[in-house]
């Protein structure tokens, strides 16, 4: 028999709760750590940082990654801390995140890509490798959308072609329009804040659902640019009002959701 390497699991609360309540050395307190920024806490998640590949392959066979170094997996999951506390507590509850994978390097099918939800086992998986905080908090933002935009009404059989979301955008448009057959689009980091009009970023106009996660990691990750553009975006402001409605319909009892969508 072949051992298999043993999977390390974290509590992302006890990480973070530690991390920001001690000092170098564990010699005294600094402050009290913010409940939201505890994945424990909120929905009981757990953290894998290590095995990853035969993780990965558990949930997919075509997604694959390397374990991350330690101290990526720190910044990483400092990321993820500071990402959470941009999203009214109890979010992460409702969109149901019970596993966050942290890998050095990730690919589906072969295309390196920086994050991926699985609604499957109630996944994100996030890749460390060279990308700064903001990026992964941005990613974040984005992949744990797909958890809530699933959570919203999974037996919808509109669910995939959303005729009310797709209503709003100009005339003519279609998604992926000269960019089929891609399994993935690449995605280039000076895109995510580039005005498209009607869009939070050109990676929303590849696919419904990136369009979606899109606008809500604009909202949640750089409100003050989200309200920028909405006055300017008309197609973009509708968008946003539908998610927060959205949100408050998926996540009754949610407090903080409605004031997303009250801008400066």
């Amino acid at each position: 028999m072949i051992r298999q390497p043993r999977r390390r699991f974290f509590v992302l609360g006890f990480l973070v709760s530690v991390g920001l309540a001690c000092g170098p050395g564990g010699r005294g307190p600094l402050q009290e750590p913010d409940p939201r920024v505890s994945l424990a806490a909120s929905c009981g998640a757990r953290v894998t940082a290590e095995g990853v590949s035969e993780r990965l392959f558990e949930l997919s066979p075509v997604l694959g990654g390397r374990d991350a170094r330690a101290e990526d997996v720190l910044s990483a999951l400092r990321a993820v801390e500071s990402a959470l506390r941009k999203v009214p507590f109890g979010l992460c509850h409702c969109a149901g995140l019970k596993e966050l994978i942290i890998v050095h390097g990730l690919w589906a099918r072969g295309q390196d890509i920086g994050g991926i939800a699985l609604h499957r086992g109630d996944t994100i998986i996030l890749s460390a490798a060279s990308r700064g905080s903001e990026r992964l908090e941005r990613t974040f933002h984005h992949e744990f959308f797909h958890l809530l935009d699933f959570a919203y009404d999974p037996f919808d059989p509109e669910r995939y072609t959303d005729p009310e979301w797709t209503a709003l955008n100009p005339d003519g448009f279609a998604y992926g329009a000269g960019r089929e057959g891609l399994v993935y689009m690449p995605l280039d980091p000076a895109d995510e804040d580039r005005a498209i009009a009607g869009f939070a970023s050109r990676y929303g106009t590849w696919k419904l659902s990136e369009d979606k996660a899109e606008v809500f990691a604009l909202l949640v990750s750089k409100p003050w640019l989200a309200a920028e553009r909405a006055r300017e975006d008309a197609v973009l402001a509708r968008k946003l009002a539908l998610l927060v409605t959205r949100l408050e319909a998926t996540c009754p009892g949610v407090p903080g959701i409605a004031d997303l969508g009250r801008f400066p």
